[in-house]
């Protein structure tokens, strides 16, 4: 039974994980989208050849295997809390709003291409990468929050036997063998911003572009910390409160019954303490994924 337990608890994290590793790598291509969106207008040429393999992943990848994987687990969250079944309908739903959104870009960025003097082609797509970047940044930090942290409370061994059933695929950017996306393997593999996308580099714009890219990425982490420690620190609260109020107002006079409480109590805050130390371990990657170099 113990062997049986571990290997669940390994696979459940092995899942998560997963899950996340896909997020720090899509949010360092969302931060270049986002930062670098408003070059195409003056300078086309230098980021547009990124662009397109950033949104073509988007389409391609994120879609088709990361988002089927989440919204399984999704569902069977949402099955299992009733408190917790809109946010998991509404995250799931507004992934066919980002396919959508994902193939009305590739369909522009081609327009552009085609038509490279046409500026305010150019506007309309800069704006809409602009849009979509905020629009999944956002999206991510939500699934996060409200159930990536859940699915340790709520998900059962049998839920987790038919998730693990649902076998992840190599994500190019991590185990890049076709080169499909040569721009982005590099720029999410070694850090590097513009250079990696203009025909004139300098070793200092090389630098600073690297340097940046790698702050951005430090702060996204530190978000993710902040969130989840917030989090944890609120049901460590409200698991106090519930002990305070479970106990008799003169423990003396009451000695089963605080016997009693206080073991109640303690069982609770070791079932939590074991779920916060999963979602850390399972956000543990995070960090690692961000400075790992895939292999191309």
């Amino acid at each position: 039974m113990k062997n049986r337990t571990h290997t669940v608890r390994e696979t459940s994290e092995r899942y998560v994980r997963g899950l996340l590793e896909d997020h720090a790598r899509f949010s360092r291509v969302l931060t270049m989208i986002g930062r670098d969106a408003r070059r195409l207008v003056d300078a086309p040429s230098d980021v547009l050849p990124l662009f397109a393999e950033a949104v073509d992943y988007v389409v391609n990848f994120q879609n088709v295997y990361h988002h089927p994987r989440e919204e399984i687990m999704f569902s069977r969250v949402g099955e299992k809390s009733e408190s917790l079944a809109a946010a998991a309908k509404k995250l799931a739903q507004e992934h066919g709003g980002t396919a959508y959104a994902g193939k009305e870009l590739l369909a522009l960025i081609e327009h552009v291409s085609r038509a490279p003097g046409e500026r305010a082609g150019r506007e309309q797509l800069a704006k809409g990468l602009e849009r979509f970047a905020r629009s999944m940044r956002s999206h991510i930090a939500q699934e996060e929050d409200l159930l990536y942290s859940q699915v340790w409370i709520e998900l059962t061994r049998r839920d987790w036997d038919k998730l693990i059933g649902q076998a992840a695929a190599l994500d190019p950017l991590d185990h890049d063998h076709s080169a499909k996306y040569p721009l982005l393997v590099r720029y999410v593999s070694e850090g590097r911003t513009r250079s990696d996308v203009t025909t004139e580099s300098s070793p200092f714009g090389e630098a600073l572009g690297s340097a940046m890219d790698r702050i951005g990425t430090l702060l996204d982490g530190l978000a993710v910390i902040d969130r989840t420690m917030s989090r944890q620190r609120k049901e460590a609260c409200a698991l106090a409160r519930k002990s305070i109020r479970a106990m008799p107002i003169i423990p003396a006079l009451q000695p089963m019954d605080s016997v009693r409480a206080g073991m109640q109590s303690a069982g609770e805050f070791a079932s939590a303490y074991r779920r916060w130390f999963r979602e850390w371990n399972a956000l543990y990657s995070r960090s690692d994924t961000a400075t790992r170099r895939p292999h191309a």
